[in-house]
C-alpha cells in the first residue's frame, strides 16, 4: 500500500520536476525502458493515441526521452534514431540527468565506441549510422549550445539507448534536437 502511495506521489510530482526548461533545454533528456503488459508499446508521429506509429519500443529495451508533452506524452527518440511520441504511462525512467542527443553520422556507417577518451581504448559497442545516443559529459561545455561544442573537435562521454557508456569524437556526430 505504501508503494502504491509513494508511486502515485511520483507520478503526480514527475511532470513539473521533468518540464523545468522550455522544448530545447537539454537538461530534460534521460534514458527510460518500456515497462507494458502488452511486450511493446507504439511510437506515436504525434502525441495522440490515433496518429501514426513511426515505431515500436519493446518492454525492457532502453531509449531516450526528451521532454514531457502535456501530462501524458513524452518526447522521445528510439535505438533506431526515430523520434516520435510515446505514452507516459508505459516509461520507467532508468538514468538521472543527461545533456545533448547527438546522432551518429560517421561516413564508414558505424562508430566505435570507446572505453575511454581516445583511439587506444578498447571498442565498448559500435554505434549505427543514425543511431541516437547522449552526451553525458563534454568536458568544459557547461550549458553551451551542442552546435558549438561539437565544433571544437573533442572526445564526448555518450550513453547508448542500451545503457552501454563510452567515448566518440565529435566530429562524427551531428545535434539531434529533433
Amino acid at each position: 500500500m505504501i508503494r502504491l502511495l509513494v508511486l502515485l506521489l511520483l507520478l503526480w510530482i514527475a511532470p513539473a520536476l521533468a518540464q523545468d526548461g522550455p522544448v530545447d533545454d537539454l537538461a530534460t533528456t534521460f534514458v527510460a525502458v518500456i515497462q507494458d503488459k502488452d511486450g511493446y508499446t507504439n511510437v506515436r508521429a504525434s502525441a495522440d493515441g490515433k496518429s501514426a506509429v513511426v515505431d515500436k519500443l519493446h518492454t525492457g529495451e532502453r531509449f531516450f526521452v526528451r521532454q514531457f508533452i502535456e501530462e501524458e506524452w513524452a518526447r522521445v527518440c528510439t535505438p533506431r534514431g526515430i523520434w516520435g511520441y510515446a505514452h507516459r504511462s508505459r516509461l520507467k525512467k532508468v538514468r538521472s540527468r543527461a545533456y545533448y542527443p547527438v546522432v551518429v553520422t560517421d561516413r564508414d556507417g558505424y562508430l566505435n565506441m570507446r572505453q575511454g577518451p581516445g583511439t587506444d581504448y578498447p571498442v565498448v559497442v559500435q554505434l549505427a549510422r543514425g543511431e541516437c545516443v547522449v552526451v553525458l559529459e563534454a568536458p568544459g561545455a557547461g550549458q553551451r549550445d551542442v552546435r558549438e561544442v561539437l565544433a571544437e573537435k573533442r572526445w564526448l562521454q555518450v550513453i547508448d539507448a542500451r545503457g552501454k557508456v563510452g567515448y566518440v569524437f565529435s566530429d562524427r556526430v551531428r545535434p539531434n534536437l529533433e
